[in-house]
Parts: C-alpha cells; structure tokens; sequence
C-alpha cells in the first residue's frame, strides 16, 4: 500500500507533489484543531457535570426536600384546623397528622445533610485552591543524581518540619482546651501563655518557610554545581561527611553519659513528683488535694534544695592542707646535678634511688572531712619525713 502511494505521488509531478504534502499537512492541521476543539468540549462538559453533581445538585435536591416538608407540614396543619369527627375518623387524621409532621422533620433532616455535605466540599475545594505550590523546582532528569537525592531529602526534612509544627501547634490547642475546661479561679497565667501558644506556632512556622524561601537560591547553586561537579563534590561530600561522622562518633564515645545521667536523676525525679501532685490536685476532692499540695511541696522544696547544692558546692581540701600550708618551713633546695638539664639521669642513680621508710604511728594518714565546717588545729602537724638515700642529695 504504502509502495503504490508512493508511486502515485511520484507520478504527479513536481506542482502535484507539492499540492500532496501541503494538503496533508493542513489536513493534519484541522485534525488538530478538531481534536482540541471536540477534547475541550467534552473536558467543559466534565467539568460541568462535577459542578452539577458536587454543588448544583446537592442545593436543588435540598431546596426540593424542604419544599417537600413545606407541603407536609402545611397538609398537617391544615388538618389540625378542623378538629370535627370522633371515633375512628379522628383515629386516622391523628395518625395522618402525626405521619405528615415525622416525614416533614425525616426531610428536613435529609436537606441539611446534604447542605452539610455541599459546605463540606466547598471547604475542601477552598483548601485545595489555598495550599501553596510545591516547594522548590520538580527533580530533574539527566546528570544530577546525587542533587535529585539531596532534593528529595530535603523536601522531606522540609515536610517534617512543618508536620511537627503543625502538631506543636495542635498540641498547644488541646492543651488550652484541657486547661480551659478546668476551673476558672485557677491558672490564670498558664492560661494566659499558653493562649500565645497559637500565635507563636504560626509565625514560627512564617519564619520557617521565609527562611527556607532564603535558603532556595543557595540550595539552587549547590544543586547546579553538584550537577556540573558531580564526582569532585560527590568525593569532597564523601569525605566531609566521613570526617563529620567520625568527629560526633569520637564526641559521643568520650561524651560522660554516666555523668549526665547521675545529673538528671533528681532534677527528673522532682519533675514527676510535682507533675503527680498537680494531678492529684486537679481530682478536686479534699483528701487528694491535700495529698497532692504535700506531695508537690516536698518535691518544689526538694528541687530549691538540689539547685542550691549544685549552686554552692562545697571546695574539695582536707583538713590538714591549710594549716599544713601556713606552718611550714621552706626546706632548702638542693640543687640539681649539669646533666640532668639536658640528659636523663643514668640508670645506675635511677636502681639507687630507695622508697622513703615511713614508721605508721610517726605519720598517719590526713582523711578529708566533708560537709563540715573547718576546725582550728590545736595542735601542730606532723612534720613531713625526711628524704632517704639519694633522693636527699637531689640525685
């Protein structure tokens, strides 16, 4: 087929060949233009038959359902005007009567579900039009893997950082409504900050995205330079981040937890103990909030107590440095053989050297007093031993 079109378009010559590829190119043209013209009107029709059904129709079925209640309601009274009849007659237009005012409100129930319905999309139609655009320009194709990576990574960061302000700011919220429901003679100034709780999450979360809108050129050129530099900025990246772990692995091994956690012990015992007084007192009876303002008071006091201890700890020295220090006599220095400025002693004045001879009842050991408050010496220190062998000569 193709073989014998193409045969007929060599033989027409060269004017009918350019008629040929100018009629199929307007051809193709209006099949264009067609497409477009009956795909838009069929996308119109979509988008008004999504119209009908998500906000025309729900607000013309709920005007017809309450027409409907009208109706009934107004036969209802209508029957009720004229009370004459007795007996089974009035039996029946009781029970009319009864049925037209139960259909009525079943209508009117029905209307407002679905105005509640229609107000509940429209909501969502407004969110979905007043969500911002999404951060940043989409991933690209081609060279730049590791940018895509660091893009991806970064709307991430980027999304759990809003989520937790998000969440910052409606734990803020039940926290107020929690405080609010409790009594109104108490807590007036807990109230009163945590109602700046609200304000303060949403322009924490304005400084968020204006900082992160400053950060976009620069997050842009580093992505282009990775992209132009891949293996050089993939190596240096490499090794920064190698070196930067290995730094905080370092830090963390040689960190004291033992330390820090002996630290917080009490600090964090005095913290559950108040916050379980404080439970007890909002029980509102009077044998817990007895038991509650106790136990609150105790771990307050004992929180003031530890903040005052660590405040003014107590200067570790013995008992005997000071007096020892103050009586004193200054011995005499001998003094120091030429070669041991610059050489180490030979081994044979090292094997020589014996240690001290110390007699038990001449010199006991000075133990430290802690937490007491220093006493005068009465009587003198021991004086210090006497240097033995060569250890006097200052060999």
């Amino acid at each position: 087929m193709a073989r014998s079109v193409y045969r007929v378009r060599a033989s027409l010559g060269r004017r009918g060949t350019i008629a040929w590829t100018l009629a199929l190119m307007w051809l193709g043209t209006l099949r264009h233009r067609a497409d477009a013209a009956v795909v838009g009107r069929i996308r119109a029709w979509g988008h008004r038959l999504s119209l009908f059904l998500t906000l025309t129709g729900p607000q013309a079925a709920a005007g017809t359902l309450r027409h409907w209640r009208d109706r009934m309601l107004d036969n209802a009274a209508r029957h009720m005007k004229h009370p004459h009849g007795a007996g089974a007659r009035a039996h029946l237009r009781r029970a009319w009567i009864a049925l037209a005012v139960r259909a009525g409100y079943a209508l009117d129930h029905q209307a407002n579900r679905l105005t509640w319905r229609l107000a509940h999309t429209l909501r969502v139609l407004e969110r979905q039009a007043a969500t911002p655009a999404r951060l940043g320009p989409p991933p690209r194709r081609g060279q730049g893997a590791p940018s895509r990576l660091a893009a991806h990574l970064a709307a991430g960061a980027w999304g759990v950082l809003e989520r937790m302000a998000k969440g910052l700011d409606g734990a803020g919220r039940l926290i107020w409504r929690v405080s609010a429901a409790g009594r109104a003679g108490t807590g007036r100034s807990g109230r009163a900050i945590l109602r700046l709780g609200r304000p303060w999450g949403t322009a924490g979360l304005a400084l968020l995205r204006r900082f992160h809108a400053r950060l976009r050129p620069a997050i842009a050129s580093a992505r282009y330079w990775l992209a132009h530099r891949p293996r050089a900025g993939a190596r240096m990246a490499g090794g920064s981040l190698r070196i930067a772990a290995r730094t905080v692995l370092a830090r963390v091994r040689t960190y004291p937890w033992r330390r820090l956690g002996a630290r917080l012990l009490v600090p964090a015992q005095c913290a559950a103990g108040i916050l379980f007084g404080l439970s007890l007192l909002r029980r509102g009876d009077t044998v817990h909030m007895l038991a509650g303002g106790l136990l609150a008071t105790a771990f307050v006091l004992m929180a003031v107590i530890y903040t005052w201890m660590q405040a003014h700890q107590p200067k570790a020295e013995t008992l005997g440095t000071a007096t020892a220090e103050e009586t004193a006599t200054p011995t005499p220095v001998a003094e120091t053989p030429a070669h041991t400025a610059d050489d180490p002693p030979p081994l044979a004045a090292l094997e020589a050297v014996a240690p001290p001879e110390m007699s038990p009842p001449e010199a006991p050991p000075a133990k430290p007093r802690r937490k007491r408050t220093r006493r005068k010496a009465t009587a003198s220190p021991t004086p210090a031993p006497a240097l033995v062998g060569d250890l006097a000569t200052g060999a």
